[in-house]
Formats: C-alpha cells, structure tokens, sequence
C-alpha cells in the first residue's frame, strides 16, 4: 500500500498516537529515507509505538537506563536517557516521572523507534514506562494488538478535495524534478549521490563505480556544460563535481573511506561529522582521486582511439 505524501501525514488519525505492536513487528518496521525515527507499518507513518513485555536485563548508567523487554515475539532494547541536570545525582527517584523497575517486571513503554548499530531500539521518556500489575494485562495487550492490526492493514481515506489535491502537489513535485534534472544544482547532484550509496545498503564501492553511474554522470555532465562548451573541460569539470559532492558527504560522515590507495567507501551506518584534521585529510583525498580518475579516462580515451 502506498505512503501518504509527507505534507499529508497529519490527515491519518494514527499518525498522533503510539501504534500498539508486538516487538517482532518493529523490527520489521520500514525506514522512510532521509528522516530519522520515521518508520512505516503498512500504509501508515510511524513516529511513536506501545509495547509490552517482562524486563530480562537492566542496565544503570550515568546518563541512561536501558531496559532490554521480552514479549515472546522478541527482544528490545528500551533506553530512559537521564536529563543533563539530573546525571551526577546518584538516586535516579529524584527525576521528575522517572520510575525504576526490577528484573521480571511486566511493564508497559511507549518510544520512538530508532536505530543504534544496526539494531532498532526505543527511545523512552521519564514517565513513559508503567508497571503491569495484572496477569492478564499482556494478553488483553495482544488481543488489542490482533484487533489494532485489523487498522493499520486499512489505507487511510481522504476526502475527494484533499485527495485532489494531494494529486496536484504530487504532480507539482514531478514537475520540479523535471527542472532539477534539466537544469541541476550541486544540491540535485548531492542528494543523487546520496541515495546511490544508500541503495547499496552498506557494500563497499570505488569512486570509480559512482562517477560512471549514468544519472549521476548525467547530471555532472549537464551541471559543467552550463559553465563550457569544451568537451575535455566539461569533463574535467563534471568530474570534480561529482568528487566535491562525495567530500561532502564524507565530511558529513554518510560516506566512509576504507581503502584510500584503491578508492574504495562504504555507507556508514551512523553517520558524524568529521574533525577538522580528518576533513583535512579528505581533502586531499579528492585531489588525489581526482588526477587518478583523470587518468585512467585518458588511457581509455586512448585504447578507444588505437581501436
């Protein structure tokens, strides 16, 4: 089922309250691109989930408490982060809502999902965690999960106006891609390279192999013609185009380099930014890459032309 436009999430009722799911179902939670801590179920946005289960590991730091639940579909890591103020006190009771809770414990947490090493976890308020006193609680929780699913399978129903007009700022957003790829920015050409890497989903790749994609060489290509009209210098151009926007997303920590002689990055799964001797580096990388590149494309200029 299709995702409603981002301008339209606040039209389906589920998107302002917290689903009701079975752990085994977050994890199967799908990421939306570019947004962190949105995810979909079905047709529906997911900001904020409802789970249940017993507390099987506790783990008390100086600035979180992480609660690893159990609910028999799966394991989740549920963390608490202690306010700033509140860190260097030792009896975490005098944190406003903040409750401990023991091995054991059957409780109920409300989070927003997010992702830490690869792995789904909910990020949890002080006040959101409630102990279950009642044996039956966990499963009244499942049937409610069993009857709520029944919901989210159903695709949220517009009215005819709204409707219409979410076709016309579709159509507009089609439009204007359109623009972007006859007359695109550096930012059309970033956001290119960026979901390139990101349907890779974590493999190494060369320099090499992104710059010959044909969208991406397409867009580079068209970006130089607007500034020459000389072949070997739109090129040359469009090159360091393309080697400008991947600096930029190393510096911002979405690319990593992982064999600098050979050219070869990789996605980072949790993007940071780099330090100023590290984006140093970088940049003389992209200079280095750059005469590399500009090199083997004279040699294959030059094997085409003997043939």
């Amino acid at each position: 089922m299709e995702l409603l436009p981002p301008f339209l999430w606040g039209m389906d009722p589920l998107f302002h309250v917290p689903l009701q799911l079975m752990i085994c179902q977050i994890k199967k939670l799908i990421r939306i691109p570019d947004l962190d801590g949105i995810y979909r179920h079905h047709s529906h946005t997911v900001r904020t989930t409802e789970i249940m289960g017993m507390i099987q590991r506790v783990q008390r730091k100086t600035s979180s408490i992480v609660y690893a639940l159990d609910d028999g579909t799966g394991v989740m890591q549920c963390i608490i982060w202690i306010p700033d103020e509140y860190k260097m006190i030792q009896n975490t009771s005098l944190v406003p809502g903040l409750k401990t809770f023991e091995l054991g414990q059957v409780v109920r947490v409300t989070g927003c999902p997010g992702e830490y090493r690869g792995e789904i976890q909910l990020t949890v308020q002080p006040g959101d965690v409630s102990l279950c006193s009642d044996p039956n609680d966990e499963t009244v929780f499942r049937l409610q999960v069993l009857n709520m699913e029944k919901v989210y399978t159903n695709a949220v129903k517009l009215p005819p106006h709204i409707r219409d007009q979410a076709t016309f700022e579709q159509a507009s957003q089609s439009t204007k891609s359109a623009v972007d790829k006859q007359h695109p920015t550096k930012t059309t050409l970033f956001n290119a390279i960026r979901d390139w890497v990101s349907n890779r989903k974590g493999e190494e790749f060369t320099f090499m192999e992104l710059d010959d994609d044909p969208v991406i060489r397409d867009l580079a290509m068209t970006m130089a013609s607007q500034k020459s009209d000389h072949p070997v210098l739109e090129s040359s151009r469009a090159l360091r185009l393309v080697a400008g926007a991947v600096q930029d997303l190393i510096r911002e920590g979405s690319i990593e380099v992982r064999d600098r002689e050979n050219m070869v990055l990789g996605a980072r799964a949790h993007p940071e930014a780099l330090s100023q001797v590290e984006a140093e580096v970088v940049e003389l990388d992209r200079e280095t890459w750059i005469q590399q590149v500009s090199k083997q494309i004279i040699e294959l200029d030059d094997t085409s032309d003997d043939d």
